[in-house]
């Protein structure tokens, strides 16, 4: 099958919401060979907080939106020659309502692929598709994540701990982003070789000392030394390495 791009783009003002050297390559830490472990605390409260919170801004305008849904009924019952616009209002509520729960659908689908199926071994498409969306709530608000093609291939680390290191990774840059005010987005790219599967992240308005940073608090959420897991920087941008 094809690889697939994958793009989260960012969402208007008015839908934000609160919140070691191998090649060249800066390598803080060696995660080494591991396919059953689950997330440590501090990682899954990172890659789950943020969908969670996403879940309650998609459910708070679903209820508001329900209430006035209602009342523009009645209002169209009695309007006379205000039904055009009462029709009109009821239109953009509803449709409001139906991004809400698609919105809400994702990510559900991708919370269910980051808790079940725990000693699964992923597919890589999988992996960058929840993480995106469970990392949503974070990216959205600094303009967006978009990954270049992303292959079928198969990741020899647990479904739950693979997301979950992605959803960090994403969260860990787009924060850095926001405490800079910048909204010039994430962008992923993938690298295959016969012994890893390399996922590079970089902000580009972000130094190469923030991705350092950045790799650094990634490496910091875990107990990485039995997993199939590298964390590093290489250059600007931050890159996470399963090891085949």
């Amino acid at each position: 099958m094809r690889p697939t791009p994958i793009a989260m783009k960012a969402i208007p003002e008015t839908e934000r919401s609160e919140e070691g050297q191998r090649s060249g390559i800066r390598y803080d830490s060696g995660l080494r060979r591991q396919t059953g472990v689950t997330p440590g605390c501090d990682l899954l409260n990172r890659a789950a907080s943020p969908a969670i919170a996403e879940m309650r801004n998609a459910i708070t305008p679903l209820r508001a939106n329900f209430f006035a849904a209602r009342h523009m009924v009645k209002t169209l019952a009695k309007s006379g020659d205000q039904a055009a616009q009462t029709l009109e209002d009821l239109e953009a509520a509803l449709a409001e309502q139906e991004a809400a729960c698609v919105r809400l659908q994702r990510t559900l689908s991708a919370l269910d692929r980051l808790l079940t199926h725990a000693h699964e071994m992923a597919r890589l498409d999988e992996v960058i598709d929840a993480a995106a969306h469970l990392a949503l709530h974070r990216t959205k608000v600094v303009g967006g994540v978009e990954w270049s093609a992303v292959p079928h291939e198969p990741v020899r680390t647990a479904r739950p701990l693979a997301v979950s290191v992605m959803v960090a990774a994403h969260a860990i840059l787009a924060s850095k982003l926001l405490a800079r005010g910048a909204m010039g987005g994430l962008f992923g790219t993938v690298h295959v070789s016969e012994v890893s599967i390399d996922l590079e992240l970089r902000a580009p308005e972000l130094t190469a000392g923030d991705h350092d940073t950045c790799a650094e608090e990634l490496r910091l959420l875990g107990d990485w030394t039995e997993a199939a897991i590298e964390i590093g920087a290489e250059g600007e941008a931050l890159r996470v390495r399963f090891v085949k």
